[in-house]
């Protein structure tokens, strides 16, 4: 960290006291809201007192969560709208003009029905903060006991993905629209899914059966559809680019189109590969965490034009999660080094290996912001459903 010097010349002896407290703020008092709240056709006595209390609630639980946040010297405008049609409570909360959460149509008016609803306000508007670097440093923003894994932030920047039991109970994938504010939960009663991610205008994920897995698609459009199965067996992870599904099973990666009976073709990897954990693609490279011994996991660069690579580590440790950042130059891995797995990078235009996280805790599932300038990861604490953590790196 830089220092600062005052020279004995500068003409206002307060500008030294000034930039400290600008930056000391974000850390001793985090971003301060103002918020506003209209209605919008005849409420009933139960739903303004549900919109009172909404409002206190959100207000009470942004101070307990907002240490650290810091994007404005003012005290930011957040403007809720609660309105009715057919009878029903709807909301449209935003900030600098910006949808952050939209409510169509309250399930009810209930204690349990605020507080959930109340808590996903608050956690989009935490990502709103956190994709405008207003993160000073690392912040939880998943905020319920509830499980919440595989986050993931669409390329386009349009939809923040994860798994999560909000609503059924089940782990399912929750869609949020980073530009409409809207939540949409895709609800599979008694199914478990894996790797929720948005491309184009289809919702993608890994569906757990009987003793395989399944790569499926659902028009976000119409997310209460069926969907299609694009490709079932033991799959351990997928990745989409342009028209080919790629994904990793029995020590292998493989390749299709997405539509048509195409048959896939397989990739040339190192001898007696015996599994892939997981694996992710730039331009013009893969990375992938395979074992040799289905035990110890190391990280292969693979070219896929010259099908050659090179193993980047070779550890007694695992090496697993692995993800490319958006411009290829980093990669993002879990590792054990201490017992614990923790989050590490490798810059590989300046071949230097680093440690993003330190903790007693296990962190798995990073994934970067659509701009690169942060991750998002899931920590797993003791005798606690795992929980989003959001972490600038910039």
């Amino acid at each position: 960290m830089g220092t600062f010097r005052i020279h004995q010349h500068a003409k206002n002896p307060y500008l030294f006291l000034t930039l400290l407290f600008f930056l000391l703020y974000p850390a001793l008092f985090g971003q301060k809201l103002q918020i506003m709240v209209s209605t919008a056709g005849v409420m009933t006595e139960p739903e303004s007192l549900f919109i009172k209390e909404f409002r206190n609630e959100f207000a009470s639980a942004f101070e307990r969560n907002a240490s650290g946040i810091f994007y404005s010297a003012k005290a930011m405008p957040v403007s809720m709208q609660f309105f009715k049609e057919n009878e029903s409570l709807f909301l449209l909360a935003t900030i600098e003009g910006d949808p952050f959460y939209r409510e169509g149509g309250f399930r009810s008016l209930d204690p349990l029905s605020l507080s959930q609803s109340v808590t996903q306000c608050l956690e989009n508007l935490l990502v709103w903060f956190f994709l405008r670097h207003a993160f000073q440093t690392e912040k939880r923003i998943g905020l319920s006991d509830l499980l919440y894994e595989y986050p993931y932030f669409s390329s386009d920047g349009r939809y923040f993905t994860y798994i999560t039991e909000k609503r059924t109970g089940n782990a399912n994938p929750l869609i949020v629209s980073l530009t409409e504010g809207t939540v949409d939960l895709l609800e599979l009663p008694l199914k478990t899914e894996f790797f929720p991610q948005c491309h184009g205008e289809f919702l993608y994920y890994l569906q757990s059966l009987e003793g395989t897995r399944e790569i499926r698609r659902v028009p976000l459009s119409r997310l209460n559809e069926t969907g299609e199965g694009l490709y079932e067996g033991d799959v351990t992870g997928y990745r989409i680019t342009g028209s080919e599904l790629l994904w990793s099973e029995k020590g292998r990666l493989r390749t299709k189109p997405i539509d048509g009976e195409t048959a896939y073709s397989e990739e040339t990897l190192p001898q007696n590969v015996s599994h892939i954990q997981s694996f992710d693609i730039a331009d013009d490279y893969w990375v992938i965490s395979l074992s040799k011994d289905g035990v110890q996991y190391d990280l292969y660069l693979y070219d896929p034009m010259s099908k050659a690579g090179f193993f980047l580590t070779n550890t007694p440790y695992q090496e697993v999660d692995v993800r490319f950042s958006k411009d290829g130059m980093m990669l993002v891995f879990s590792s054990n080094p201490d017992g614990n797995f923790n989050l590490f990078y490798i810059d590989l235009l300046n071949n230097r290996l680093g440690r993003l996280t330190q903790n007693i805790f296990d962190e798995f599932y990073p994934a970067f912001t659509p701009d690169g300038s942060g991750l998002v990861f899931c920590r797993y604490e003791t005798k606690s459903e795992p929980y989003i953590v959001a972490l600038p790196l910039r």
